[in-house]
C-alpha cells in the first residue's frame, strides 16, 4: 500500500507559518465573539496577547525541562544558554499551564467577567492548537509510531522525523480532534447558562484524548516518568482538575 502522504518535512518555515495562522485564527474568533456579544474588544485582545506570550514562555520552559536534566540545564546556563532555546521546541501543556493563569490575571486587572472571558477565549485554544498540529505535521515533529502499510513518509533530511519509513500521522488526527472540540465548545458558549461548562469540558476532553494519543507517538524526546510520558501524567492531573471544576461549577449553578 502506498504511503498516505509523502515528501513532507519543510521544517521551521512552514511550522512558523502555521503557528502564526493559528494565532490569527484564534484572535479572529475572539474578535467575532466580542462583536456578537458586545464585549469590550480591546480588553480581550490584550488578554489574548498576554496569554499567548505567557503560553509561549511556558511551552518553551516545559520543553527544556523535558529535554534536559536539571544538572544539564545548569551547565548550559553557564556555558551556552542560547542552546537551551534553539535546541528545544514547544510543549503544548506548558503553554496551557502558564497561558490560562495569565489570561485570568489579565481579565482581573482589566476588570472583565470571568464567564465572558472564558466564552471568548476557551474555544480559541483548540482552534489555534489545530493549526499548530498541522505545523508539527509539516515539520515532522511530534510524529507517530512506525507503520508497515499505512503512514506518512518524510524524505527531507532537515525535518524532525526519521526519513524513509512510514509513520502514523498522529498530528493530523489531533488537529481533527481539536477542530471537533472547538465546534463543541462554540456550541456550549452560545447556549444559555452553559458557558460555565466550557473550561471543564475542554480540560476533560483534551486530557483524555492526549493521554490516549501519547501511546501512538513515536518520538522519544517527550520525557518519561515510570510507565507514562510527562504529558500523560499532566493529562491525568488535568482530567482530575476538570472533574473537580465541573462538580464545583454545577453546584454553584444550581445554587444560583
Amino acid at each position: 500500500m502506498k504511503p498516505f502522504i509523502g515528501i513532507f518535512g519543510i521544517t521551521l518555515p512552514t511550522y512558523g507559518v502555521m503557528v502564526s495562522a493559528g494565532f490569527v485564527a484564534a484572535l479572529a474568533f475572539v474578535f467575532a465573539v466580542c462583536m456578537r456579544r458586545r464585549f469590550e474588544v480591546h480588553k480581550y485582545i490584550i488578554t489574548v496577547c498576554l496569554a499567548v506570550l505567557a503560553g509561549l514562555f511556558g511551552a518553551k520552559l516545559l520543553s527544556i525541562f523535558t529535554l534536559y536534566s536539571p544538572r544539564r540545564i545548569a551547565q548550559l546556563l553557564l556555558s551556552d544558554p542560547l542552546r537551551l532555546v534553539t535546541d528545544s521546541g514547544l510543549v503544548f501543556y506548558g503553554g496551557v499551564i502558564s497561558g490560562i493563569p495569565a489570561a485570568y490575571l489579565a481579565a482581573k486587572l482589566l476588570k472583565t467577567k470571568i464567564s465572558e472571558c472564558e466564552a471568548a477565549l476557551v474555544p480559541a485554544i483548540p482552534l489555534g492548537h489545530a493549526f499548530g498540529r498541522l505545523g508539527c505535521f509539516f515539520a515532522g515533529c511530534c510524529y507517530g509510531f512506525e507503520c508497515k502499510n499505512f503512514g506518512v513518509v518524510y524524505v527531507d533530511p532537515e525535518c524532525f522525523a526519521p526519513t524513509g519509513i512510514r509513520l502514523f500521522p498522529i498530528q493530523l488526527f489531533e488537529a481533527a480532534f481539536d477542530i471537533f472540540l472547538f465546534a463543541l465548545l462554540v456550541f456550549l458558549i452560545f447556549r444559555k447558562n452553559r458557558e460555565y461548562l466550557a473550561l471543564p469540558i475542554y480540560f476533560a476532553s483534551y486530557s483524555l484524548w492526549r493521554f490516549l494519543a501519547e501511546f501512538l507517538r513515536g518520538d522519544e524526546i517527550r520525557g518519561k516518568l515510570g510507565f507514562f510520558s510527562v504529558s500523560q501524567w499532566i493529562s491525568l492531573a488535568f482530567f482530575c482538575a476538570a472533574i473537580i471544576l465541573f462538580v464545583l461549577r454545577t453546584k454553584k449553578q444550581k445554587h444560583n
